[in-house]
């Protein structure tokens, strides 16, 4: 699985579950459990790359604030890829150009729950996922808690967030003749798993009805396989697989403004990221969104993000088709990632209600329909990317 696939797609997929978990209402009245349910069809593209990633979720609110979730998607991932830097196997020699389009799929399963505790001034409320994803190669299991305090009515929220992923890599050995035939699985050496730990506090405060002002700061750290052992570079004029350090730390610091005009029909949210790790890299993120209600049955959400990063330590010196290093280098590595980059991008949803466009009672009147557009202008050889995306949730009876 290419990285920055999995990673565009687990935020997306976190985003699709809020606002799914939103949708559902519970009725303290009568004591009824509300369920909603979701399909949505998600695609990106860049240069060679393209998924399709369906999904199907399902969430539940019961009466005493607890909500349940979950998901189970299927990712369609095709490449088609021409250059060494892009494509190896333990069958395939190093300096062999491939030209072959690869086609793999992963299913992904989460399961997950949120309860809010107390009332009045003083509220709480605990949350915890679990996702376990499955490919050819390729194993993941993630486990989240989170916790809030929410003080003066909600005036104050202290957060707390705990990560932990189990990655496990295995290589798939393809025919020499036939590259896009498997004919098996291996370990890829001695070191074939990594493990990653986050641990994030927050804080947000109303400073008055329209304005909400808050920070973060998280703490990453992964030990294991941090490289891939199909992706290549040149050493001293000989192909190698990349070698990257067993070890990463990073240091996350946020800040977060929103502001929500008179009438609360709309909001403009603001978000400044910066990070170091002990790789050497060091990234900005600026992020802004405007949330607006259009009509009564439409809501609308612009997006735009900048990203900018410096190259890690040991980002290769010369990188024409494969990077390329002399001096017998300690690490190296081929991920575009590690580079020094930029990055635009810029969206659009729209969420539209069908129950003012239908008469009561109607069927379609229960539907709610989400449609996305992405794009991202890009540095890295990875280019440019596009993401789409169409939702229909709908309550259960």
């Amino acid at each position: 699985m290419l990285p920055a696939v999995r990673s565009s797609r687990t935020v997306s997929l976190a985003l699709a579950a809020l606002t799914l978990a939103s949708f559902v209402r519970a009725d303290d009245v009568d004591g009824r459990v509300t369920t909603a349910v979701e399909l949505r069809t998600t695609t990106y593209r860049e240069a060679q790359t393209d998924v399709r990633a369906p999904t199907v979720a399902v969430a539940l609110a019961l009466p005493d604030g607890t909500r349940l979730r979950g998901h189970y998607l299927a990712d369609v991932i095709t490449s088609a890829s021409v250059s060494v830097d892009v494509v190896a196997s333990a069958s395939i020699p190093l300096d062999r150009d491939v030209d072959a389009t690869f086609r793999e799929v992963r299913h992904e399963v989460a399961l997950g729950g949120s309860r809010v505790f107390g009332e009045g001034s003083r509220q709480g409320a605990l949350a915890a996922d679990v996702r376990a994803s499955r490919e050819p190669d390729y194993r993941s299991v993630t486990v989240a808690l989170d916790g809030e305090l929410r003080l003066h009515a909600s005036r104050t929220v202290v957060g707390l967030g705990l990560v932990y992923g189990h990655d496990e890599l295995r290589v798939a050995v393809h025919d020499v003749e036939q590259p896009t035939r498997v004919l098996r699985v291996e370990s890829p050496g001695p070191v074939d798993d990594f493990d990653a730990l986050v641990v994030a506090t927050r804080l947000r405060h109303v400073v008055h009805p329209r304005l909400v002002l808050g920070g973060g700061y998280e703490l990453g750290y992964a030990t294991g396989l941090l490289g891939s052992p199909y992706r290549r570079v040149s050493v001293d004029g000989r192909i190698a697989v990349e070698t990257l350090p067993g070890r990463r730390l990073r240091h996350t610091v946020s800040l977060v403004a929103v502001r929500a005009s008179r009438g609360g029909r709309a909001a403009v949210h603001g978000e400044l990221r910066g990070y170091v790790d002990d790789f050497g890299v060091r990234a900005l993120t600026l992020e802004g969104r405007v949330h607006t209600q259009l009509l009564p049955a439409m809501r609308l959400r612009l997006r735009s993000r900048l990203y900018t990063q410096s190259a890690a330590d040991f980002a290769a010196p010369y990188d024409v088709t494969v990077p390329a290093y002399y001096d017998a280098p300690r690490h190296t590595t081929s991920n575009p990632r590690y580079q020094a980059q930029r990055a635009l991008e810029a969206g659009l949803s729209t969420t539209l209600s069908l129950a003012p466009l239908v008469r009561d009672g109607h069927p379609l009147a229960r539907l709610e329909l989400e449609l996305g557009f992405d794009a991202r202008l890009s540095t890295t050889r990875f280019g440019h990317a596009a993401t789409s995306y169409l939702a229909v949730r709908s309550p259960l009876p």
